[in-house]
């Protein structure tokens, strides 16, 4: 999977960052995304199954856009 600079920097300071300075970060459409994608399939990868409120908020997602 391919993810963008920007996009890795932006999650490791928010990893990283103090809670209390979070609301400084702004994400572009586009790091929010690549992030969400990334995030959906790291975690079913790490814990061996896909949750089903991933599924139905995918859904939701495409049924949005239609």
């Amino acid at each position: 999977m391919d993810v963008s600079k920007g996009t890795l920097k932006q999650l490791f300071w928010m990893n990283n960052a103090d809670m209390q300075r979070a609301d400084r970060i702004r994400f572009s459409r586009f790091a929010i995304q690549e992030g969400q994608v990334l995030l959906e399939s790291f975690i079913p990868f790490q814990i061996g199954r896909e949750f089903k409120s991933v599924t139905f908020l995918k859904r939701l997602r495409q049924e949005q856009w239609i």
